[in-house]
């Protein structure tokens, strides 16, 4: 084969691929990103997990609200993996800051009479692990890697990603490919 034949066949195999959601060269699958995603819950998930804001009591106006002084350090909890691309900071920050808007515009009397059964207001993310998007507590090495990953969609610059584990709870991932590499743009209520 010549040389310039090899460099056609080169170029057929990169485009299947980016056409595909494949690796972009020197890179990481969308599959493997997500992988490597649930890898990084592992070692950080317990300390960017204390970050999350949270709906509390506040004392100066006397009502429930959500409590977003950590949003900054969460956000770039998030950021710091270098899993997500640039525009997840906008869709994380604006989850958290819809539902803020929300709850402060909820009546106090509503508010008052969710308190008197027993409950608060709760995010979406109260009432499930905010990486897996499930409600399972004990998370492992072994539960990752029987997950499958299946690309829903793929394009040559995005790709869909639905991980699905075990238990039979599915988890979509939006992922963009940024500079050369495939970034989570969005996945689970964070899109």
């Amino acid at each position: 084969m010549t040389g310039r034949a090899r460099l056609r066949v080169a170029g057929v195999v990169l485009l299947l691929a980016a056409q595909s959601g494949g690796a972009a060269p020197g890179g990481d699958t969308p599959s493997r990103v997500v992988r490597r995603f649930y890898e990084w819950t592992l070692r950080n998930g317990e300390q960017v997990r204390r970050l999350e804001p949270r709906v509390s009591w506040d004392p100066e106006n006397r009502r429930l609200a959500l409590d977003t002084t950590t949003l900054p350090e969460f956000v770039a909890a998030f950021m710091d993996s270098g899993l997500f691309a640039p525009e997840f900071t906008t869709i994380l920050s604006g989850y958290y800051r819809n539902h803020g808007e929300v709850i402060a515009a909820t009546p106090p009397d509503l508010l008052d009479a969710y308190a008197m059964h027993g409950r608060d207001i709760l995010l979406e993310t109260e009432d499930m692990d905010i990486f897996f998007c499930a409600q399972e507590m004990q998370y492992t090495t072994a539960f990752i890697r029987r997950m499958t990953l299946l690309t829903v969609h793929a394009d040559a610059d995005r790709t869909d990603v639905r991980s699905t584990s075990t238990y039979g709870w599915k988890t979509d991932f939006t992922l963009r490919r940024v500079d050369g590499r495939w970034l989570i743009a969005g996945y689970c209520v964070f899109r």
